[in-house]
């Protein structure tokens, strides 16, 4: 009989704090715009659809930039010091030769695909199929 009624005790202590547990949270009276707003925010579908339209605008870029030539360019310094030459070995007196003191290296290079196995016509066909 004790048990039964520490059992019914203890459910109702329970429920009671339950409902203190509600009773302290904090609620937020929206307006039907507000609610409208945040429901269309938090939407998953519409923020895939964020995200898809992203990718696209990427993939376009991209190929765009496919087409354009790619430019390199390098430039480089030396400088050196007369070479030393023991023709004889180190015990004999060695041979000077006097070189270039400092070098500069300037490369430009321009590359354009013309012909890539006509992947670019595939991807352009590609994307016109789908948009």
């Amino acid at each position: 009989m004790i048990i039964k009624n520490l059992k019914y005790h203890l459910i109702s202590l329970a429920v009671f704090w339950n409902f203190s547990l509600l009773k302290s949270q904090d609620f937020q009276h929206l307006t039907l715009k507000e609610t409208l707003a945040v429901g269309l925010s938090n939407n998953k579908i519409l923020l895939q659809n964020k995200v898809r339209e992203n990718i696209a605008e990427i993939m376009v870029k991209t190929e765009k930039e496919e087409k354009l030539p790619e430019v390199d360019f390098h430039s480089g310094y030396n400088q050196l010091t007369n070479i030393r030459q023991y023709e004889s070995g180190l015990t004999h007196p060695s041979t000077r030769y006097n070189t270039i003191k400092q070098m500069y290296d300037f490369t430009l290079s321009a590359s354009i695909a013309v012909y890539a196995g006509g992947l670019m016509k595939k991807k352009e066909k590609k994307k016109n199929s789908y948009g």
